[in-house]
């Protein structure tokens, strides 16, 4: 692969991407996570959410460690990165590198929700239903399950679609 330029996030990003994907260089995670660290420490948000997930992967060229995961979660979802803030409201619902909170993985779910991740919609439209961290609202559960079958290519779309109406008739038959 061309070398990149050091002080280019993009292309550090893309040059950690080809590696994780074997794509003109050698597949190796290992590579993949130290491309994407230096794009990271730059604060390029992809770079840093791809990190926090490979931190989240014992398959991954990093060891896992959900704390140093959350941090570089936290840090893509300072700048907006919707999936980061999809991320930390996941680690927030189910305690992974934070202490659990249920309404702190709302607020996350909603911030990314609200830019359309389909996977942040389902989740809050799921803590909706169960009462996490909100009260129980059907019509929330509503808004947010099919807020995300409409997402196009979103491979949970099919599933939200057919198991929705059980969500919604349960226990009113």
């Amino acid at each position: 692969m061309n070398a990149e330029p050091e002080n280019d996030p993009a292309a550090l990003y893309r040059k950690g991407k080809a590696y994780l994907l074997g794509i003109g260089v050698p597949k190796n995670d290992a590579e993949a996570a130290k491309w994407w660290r230096m794009a990271a420490e730059q604060n390029h948000a992809e770079a840093q959410c791809r990190l926090g997930l490979l931190y989240n992967d014992d398959t991954a060229g990093v060891p896992n460690d959900d704390v140093e995961a959350v941090r570089w979660y936290l840090r893509a979802a300072m700048q907006n990165h919707a999936g980061a803030q999809f991320w930390v409201g996941y680690c927030y619902h189910y305690g992974r590198g934070v202490e659990q909170d249920l309404e702190e993985a709302v607020k996350w779910y909603r911030r990314a929700a609200e830019q359309d991740d389909p996977e942040a919609q389902v989740s809050l439209g799921e803590c909706y239903y169960k009462g996490e961290g909100v009260p129980k609202d059907e019509v929330e559960v509503l808004k947010w399950f099919l807020k995300a079958a409409a997402v196009k290519g979103y491979s949970g779309q099919s599933v939200w679609r057919e198991t929705l109406p059980r969500h919604l008739l349960k226990g009113k038959a």
